[in-house]
């Protein structure tokens, strides 16, 4: 993606030479509408029309957005930004300014703006300590103060495990339900996700309702979430090169409450012979509640099985050999200088107290029955036609 942020900005520099600052709109102000629209206005300070005026839009983490306004007599400028299908993070920071070409030939540019682009279907509570920032719309102070605490300590879980620094401020929002930060993020078709981060923006969205098990959800989705963004810290625009397994495998190991039921699907899968080989995680997880599920089961237990063997020091190594683009496979042999295909081996043998060799015969008994059942009617058929001759001496006749 960084490639093409340079592109538009060498753009700008061609279309808009010799770009001076001025004073040159007034009234200026962006009034958004959460998922529908935002309404930009401005009047210009001009005394003579000029031959072009251009609006910039950059959300956050993404490249700007180029629009050619046309003012009105009057010098009002007026547009309406249509939300509708754009993936925009929820309380991500937009800027925006102006750029005019004055009749001159002169390039001016305006001060830059911003506002927050909050979700305003929810009235938010907020806390905030040092750097954390929490948001919640249902629940009393005390679920703000479990859920700031779940970041505290889950940032320390993080680090524990990867060698980097925060963003600053680590800003978390707790939905009150599934289906709203769904809607929040267009993520229909994941119906099994509950968690959100947005590397870029340094912002973590989750879903949690108040009851019960909120501070166990707390303290599994939060922490979680937060490793991602540790991960990007590593990364930077590499992030998107790390392997499935090892990105939420990371995550997972960050959980202050891990899921209990990781186990249990690990042991069904193992007894049923479904285990997933851990190559085909590296570039996706199944889309199915029941796959993902296990997929996501096998990660935290591979990358535990090699965060006890290596070690901080090895994690950290690992998740940036993926810096210079390589492989799946091809980082995991240059990281920790074993093969993966190995490693997994090892794991299922150490861990999940797999009989590699029992396992293997039980995998390649069916097909030696089909060599046999295949071969056996041949044999036979050539016996048949060649019948045993009997190599005996004859008796010489007196």
């Amino acid at each position: 993606m960084g490639w093409l942020v340079v592109a538009v900005l060498w753009w700008q520099t061609l279309w808009w030479p010799q770009v001076a600052t001025d004073p040159i709109v007034e009234g200026v102000s962006a009034e958004p509408r959460f998922g529908e629209q935002v309404i930009f206005q401005a009047h210009l300070r001009l005394s003579v029309p000029p031959r072009e005026v251009v609006l910039l839009i950059s959300p956050e983490g993404q490249p700007p957005l180029t629009v050619n306004l046309t003012p009105t007599a009057a010098g009002q400028l007026v547009y309406t930004w249509n939300l509708s299908g754009r993936a925009l993070t929820p309380f991500s920071r937009i800027t925006y300014w102006f750029q005019v070409r004055r009749d001159d030939g002169q390039v001016v540019e305006s001060a830059r703006y911003q506002f927050i682009y909050r979700d305003d279907r929810f009235e938010w509570q907020e806390l905030q300590d040092g750097i954390i920032q929490v948001g919640w719309v249902e629940g009393d102070l005390a679920f703000g103060r479990a859920a700031l605490l779940a970041a505290q300590n889950g940032l320390s879980k993080a680090q524990s495990l990867l060698e980097a620094e925060p963003p600053a401020p680590l800003q978390i929002y707790v939905y009150p339900d599934i289906q709203s930060l769904q809607e929040a993020l267009s993520l229909s078709q994941t119906p099994w996700l509950a968690g959100h981060a947005s590397p870029k923006t340094g912002i973590v969205l989750v879903a949690i309702p108040p009851g019960p098990d909120q501070v166990a959800e707390m303290e599994r989705q939060i922490p979680h979430e937060i490793a991602h963004l540790l991960q990007y810290r590593l990364m930077g625009e590499a992030y998107e090169q790390l392997p499935v397994w090892l990105a939420e495998g990371v995550a997972s190991l960050a959980e202050l409450y891990p899921n209990p039921d990781y186990q249990r699907a690990l042991e069904r899968a193992l007894r049923e012979d479904r285990l997933l080989p851990m190559q085909s995680l590296c570039r996706a997880f199944p889309r199915e509640t029941a796959g993902a599920f296990l997929a996501y089961a096998q990660s935290a237990s591979f990358v535990r099985y090699l965060q006890e063997r290596f070690g901080r020091s090895g994690l950290t190594a690992l998740t940036r050999v993926y810096q210079d683009g390589r492989g799946c496979e091809e980082g995991v042999q240059a990281g920790l200088g074993i093969p993966l295909m190995q490693l997994e081996r090892e794991w299922q043998q150490d861990v999940l107290g797999v009989n590699v060799w029992q396992r293997a015969w039980r995998h390649l008994w069916p097909y030696l029955v089909l060599g046999v059942l295949i071969t056996l009617p041949v044999l036979i058929s050539a016996f048949l036609v060649h019948p045993h001759r009997s190599h005996l001496p004859r008796q010489e006749e007196p």
